[in-house]
């Protein structure tokens, strides 16, 4: 959850401020493509769930935070996407049963977690990222003084 005030947001994109982290969140929204709209019937084969979306490739983010104290951070990534935490794709590489037993349920809750990165780093002043994010993909980064 996002925590502290709101300073700044964008397409994809929103940044949250309290007293001793940063929070900016960053996603690649894709939408159904047009043909799919026009057309629209239930999906029947999950195989083909990502093929009613337009996808245009990596959205690049620049990111550049001004104001910090000068000091030690910790920078944690989190990353959703078709890889890592979506438990859709998960079941799908399970084989995609179609009734789920409670191990395989605990199976998907345990491997279905974002992506995480984490990064200790001196800062002055500033922060500055590129961020690549794949298609249906989500990600939070975290600057926490130390």
């Amino acid at each position: 959850m996002l925590e502290g005030n709101k300073i700044g947001a964008g397409d994809g994109w929103l940044a949250v401020r309290s007293s001793r982290r940063i929070q900016i969140i960053l996603s690649h929204y894709c939408h159904y493509d047009n043909l799919y709209c026009l057309q629209y019937k239930k999906l029947t084969d999950p195989e083909k769930a990502y093929s009613v979306f337009e996808t245009d490739g990596v959205r690049k983010y620049d990111i550049h935070v001004q104001g910090l104290s000068t000091g030690m951070y910790q920078v944690r990534k989190l990353t959703i996407s078709p890889q890592y935490g979506s438990s859709f794709d998960a079941w799908m590489e399970m084989g995609r049963p179609e009734y789920l037993r409670e191990e395989e349920i605990a199976y998907l809750k345990h491997i279905s977690v974002p992506k995480l990165q984490i990064e200790t780093m001196q800062l002055d002043g500033s922060y500055a990222a590129e961020c690549l994010l794949g298609p249906h993909e989500v990600q939070l980064i975290i600057l926490s003084e130390m």
